[in-house]
């Protein structure tokens, strides 16, 4: 606490100077306010993030105009007030990083003929903009007659999403209405429906603790070419070129994994006079050389149709036929490296932080909380270190603060508790036809989750029906499944080769889990999964976590994915894993907060 009260000292110390030096000489750069303040040897703490930050605090000032023209617009005391608020507003979205907000506030300022000049922190009355409307949108909504009114001109549009959009644009004389009054108009459903899915993959993003390994087998890959730019846009992650595909690859061939795109490569059919139109070209990875041999036999020299493409499309989209060419890579530097495990014997867990990157800020708080009691009621005292920075000089975010502050709280306090459990054997006629399936297993070019370590990941939807290529695995699925527990539903399984590491939380998970492990591995590969149960200390109740360490080698368990689980090293040969989900919302269960069902185990093992 008294680190943080000494910074905030001297950032305010620098702050009040700068203020005076800026009253003295406005417009004064970063280097000269630097230079000015060491000269006054106020403290060594003067930085030029520091100094820099304190410039951009600066307040704006009204800068004395008289109005040169009539159409300059008078503001009074309460609009004068709304005005400096809301540059102040700017300031902070500024500081922040939102430009967008900023630039919607700049918009709506000069549009009320504000004039801000950033240079020197001034902004001044200046005309009134005239709001124009685009002639084209004023004709097409004023011929509708009916669809969602806007209830300050009284328009139609086609959607709510378009009344949204009318209202926020600062530009329109209905949006000037309501930015200049202060007020604020709500998000529209589908822009809270876009931000909560954008911060759900933020948030995955944050936690991801593995990579999966990317297979790019040169033999397996194939170089398609001569493709016509249209096709090769990004919109919808190459989904022009990808209905091509759909279209023309042979039926019995899955979705490859598109794992490169050249816009313009390369021009074709160029002469003296015409340099030739631009192709460009992609490098299309399946799942094993054999197929790629197929693939390219079969597509090779074939006319691209655009009307056969996007026969289904309502719009289809104007594109220019052509003659594909395919054949393979020869170049091996068109391939990845594969990376292996950083794991040197068996038995071993990831590091503490990976264990504890899963969880939120206010978890990790909690669970520094508890450990902070043990340590004072064993009369030991733990200091915290502010470190702002990591170890590459860039500035940490508060997850991976009190993510680092956990882990060394975890390190001096005592070992975590493990709970060891068997799941159950499963027969030996499943187990044998599942290894067998999966030993044989053509998986797919590209791993379908790739946040997490393994050297194959393949997940099968139960909704599919007539799986042309994985029917036999899903079939034995069922036939485990049937043995294990008849009345579960499971959304999906989770199929992977040499998961190792990658603490994580299925957030999606509305029910627990059901997971065995298969081969001929070794000392290790246990399914870890912490839990929690609730301790009384001090006659107060709280909860404790523990670590349960699961045997799931030729065995099944009921596990929850929902809390944070990982898998031990291993030695020997590969292990394979099945993990059955359900991520239905109307199958919501209770949390099992132990981490595993040891009820079911037990009964388990007395009926079997």
């Amino acid at each position: 606490t008294k680190l943080k009260m000494s910074t905030f000292q001297i950032c305010d110390e620098i702050e009040q100077e700068v203020n005076k030096l800026w009253d003295a000489s406005p417009g004064i750069g970063v280097k000269e306010l630097m230079a000015k303040l060491q000269s006054l040897e106020l403290t060594e703490e003067v930085t030029k993030q520091r100094v820099k930050a304190a410039k951009q605090a600066i307040p704006y000032k009204r800068k004395d105009d008289t109005p040169s023209t009539t159409n300059v617009i008078l503001l009074s005391e309460a609009q004068t007030k709304f005005v400096n608020q809301k540059i102040q507003e700017r300031q902070s979205v500024r500081a922040s990083r939102r430009y967008k907000e900023a630039d919607e506030i700049t918009k709506g300022l000069t549009t009320m003929g504000i004039i801000i000049d950033d240079e020197f922190r001034t902004w001044k009355v200046g005309e009134k903009k005239d709001i124009k409307t685009d002639e084209e949108s004023e004709q097409h909504f004023s011929t509708l007659s009916s669809g969602v009114p806007c209830s300050f001109c009284g328009r139609f549009f086609a959607s709510k999403n378009l009344v949204f959009k009318h209202l926020r644009d600062v530009a329109t004389s209905c949006g000037n209405s309501i930015f200049a009054t202060g007020q604020k108009v709500p998000e529209a459903p589908s822009s809270i429906r876009k931000q909560e899915k954008k911060e759900t993959f933020k948030a995955m993003r944050r936690k991801k603790t593995g990579k999966a390994i990317q297979h790019a087998d040169p033999a397996a890959s194939l170089w398609f070419g001569d493709l016509p730019i249209s096709y090769t846009r990004l919109g919808g992650q190459y989904k022009r070129l990808r209905a091509v595909l759909r279209e023309y690859l042979p039926r019995d061939v899955p979705q490859p994994w598109l794992r490169k795109v050249m816009r313009k490569a390369y021009r074709k059919d160029g002469d003296s006079e015409n340099q030739g139109e631009y192709m460009g070209y992609a490098i299309i990875v399946f799942r094993d050389s054999e197929e790629a041999d197929y693939v390219r036999d079969a597509v090779n020299g074939k006319e691209i149709k655009s009307k056969v493409v996007f026969a289904a499309s309502e719009e289809p989209p104007d594109l220019p036929d052509f003659i594909i060419k395919v054949k393979n890579v020869k170049n091996k530097d068109e391939s990845i490296e594969e990376k292996k495990s950083s794991f040197t014997r068996g038995g071993q867990d990831p590091p503490m932080t990976d264990q504890l990157r899963p969880l939120s800020i206010p978890e990790m708080q909690q669970r520094c909380e508890r450990i902070l009691l043990k340590l004072k009621d064993q009369g030991k005292v733990f200091e915290i270190e502010d470190g702002d920075t990591s170890d590459d000089g860039r500035p940490k975010s508060e997850h991976d603060k009190i993510l680092e502050t956990t882990a060394k709280l975890i390190k001096n306090s005592e070992p975590r508790e493990e709970i060891h459990h068997k799941g159950i054997l499963v027969p030996e006629e499943i187990r044998i036809r599942l290894l067998t399936l999966l030993t044989n297993l053509r998986w797919p070019a590209a791993n379908h989750r790739k946040g997490l370590t393994s050297e194959r990941y393949l997940v099968l939807q139960t909704n599919v029906s007539n799986d042309r290529f994985y029917g036999e695995v899903r079939e034995a699925c069922r036939d485990l499944m049937q043995w294990t527990d008849p009345d579960y539903y499971y959304s999906g399984i989770a199929v992977t080769k040499n998961f190792v590491a990658s603490p994580h939380i299925d957030d999606r998970d509305q029910s627990y889990q059901y997971a065995i492990s298969l081969g001929d591995f070794t000392n290790g590969g246990q399914l870890c999964v912490e839990g929690q149960r609730l301790v009384r200390n001090n006659n107060k109740e709280t909860t404790d976590d523990f670590v349960n360490v699961v045997d799931t080698h030729n065995r099944i368990a009921r596990v929850d994915g929902r809390h944070t689980h990982w898998v031990r090293s291993w030695e020997g040969g590969s292990r394979y894993s099945l993990i059955f989900y359900d991520t239905r919302l109307e199958a919501k269960r209770k949390i099992i907060h132990s981490g595993v069902d040891e009820s079911f185990l037990l009964s388990s093992f007395l009926e079997k």
